[in-house]
């Protein structure tokens, strides 16, 4: 794989679990607290950064040049928005 481009993730068809690192980022329609306490719920560990053990990134905006934004896409993490979370959750 070229150097910079970004790697694609594969779309999960699974539920959030205590597998997953889970990092949100821009402004959320609801209070973040009470979405990390749903992702949190799950088992899943919420994270403040986007590192290589990050297996999703729950962006207010997908298409979001955020630096979290940026490394996600240079990982290969997926990125969804808050009704993709939702989805993840059930």
């Amino acid at each position: 794989m070229d150097e910079g481009v970004a790697r694609v993730a594969a779309p999960r068809s699974r539920r959030l679990d205590a597998s997953d690192v889970v990092v949100l980022t821009g402004e959320m329609s609801e209070p973040r607290e009470g979405l990390e306490a749903l992702v949190a719920s799950t088992g899943a560990q919420v994270g403040r950064g986007v590192t290589k053990r990050t297996t999703l990134l729950v962006a207010a905006d997908r298409d979001s040049l955020s630096g979290k934004a940026s490394k996600a896409r240079q990982y290969g993490v997926e990125i969804v928005d808050e009704a993709g979370l939702r989805g993840l959750l059930g």
